[in-house]
């Protein structure tokens, strides 16, 4: 989905470039209230180009602002301070338009521009219809992305399934449903956990996990989690935001 998304902003920029000259093209995507950095193009300047300190951009009224509008978001007279985009003082235009697909990181679309202090009604028009056409085809990708990975989780399961059939070792049989867990799952952290007393200590523990909860973990934790508690009594699955 990456390289799909990495051609989509490609010729996304393209076609504005084409079409406006004197813009420069960007995509970002949502990473909790912060966002990162998908796409630059060529033309922009060399601090809008030069990578973030760790890698996110820090939270912008104007991204914000982008995710609550229902359409195109046209700011004239941009300010780089107000926006809490330092990087972008250069510029003195942009417009952003947000698509929010299912599954799917919300993700900007964005131009700006140094040699104007207003979009004219042409430009605006060219913005609106490009990422029209930009949001159906990030919805395609998501979907594709979406349809791979709940082929991948099947295929998964059926081999974890036939794996362990033939194993008699709950804890072997754990580190298998964990690797399936990783296997489907980006940036996943599984823990099994069993009860021993009036603590739930980790058996089994796969992905990054910082190392004062990976000792707490193998110590052994209380049982007061309504989570842990809820799971354990019912018997299923428990889902805690």
């Amino acid at each position: 989905s990456a390289l799909e998304t990495g051609d989509l902003n490609r010729r996304a920029a393209d076609i504005l470039r084409e079409l406006l000259p004197d813009v420069a093209v960007s995509v970002l995507e949502c990473v909790g209230t912060r966002w990162a950095v998908r796409f630059v193009s060529g033309n922009a300047t060399s601090s809008v180009q030069a990578p973030l300190p760790d890698g996110l951009l820090g939270d912008s009224p104007a991204l914000r602002g982008a995710e609550a509008h229902p359409g195109p978001l046209f700011i004239d007279h941009w300010k780089a301070d107000e926006q809490q985009i330092p990087a972008s003082a250069e510029y003195r235009v942009a417009a952003l338009q947000a698509f929010q697909p299912p599954e799917w990181p919300t993700t900007v679309l964005s131009i700006g521009c140094r040699d104007r202090r207003h979009w004219a009604a042409s430009e605006r028009g060219v913005f609106t219809g490009a990422a029209r056409a930009y949001g159906q085809a990030l919805e395609r990708v998501a979907r594709a992305h979406q349809l791979a990975v709940e082929r991948a989780t099947l295929l998964a399961l059926v081999d974890f399934k036939e794996r362990a059939a033939h194993s008699r070792n709950v804890t072997d049989i754990a580190g298998q449903a964990a690797q399936v867990l990783r296997d489907t799952f980006d940036r996943v952290t599984v823990a099994y956990l069993v009860p021993q007393g009036d603590t739930w200590r980790a058996e089994v523990t796969q992905g990054e996990l910082p190392a004062r909860l990976a000792q707490h973990l193998r110590a052994g934790i209380a049982l007061t989690g309504d989570g842990l508690n809820a799971a354990f009594a019912q018997g299923q699955a428990h889902f805690v935001p």
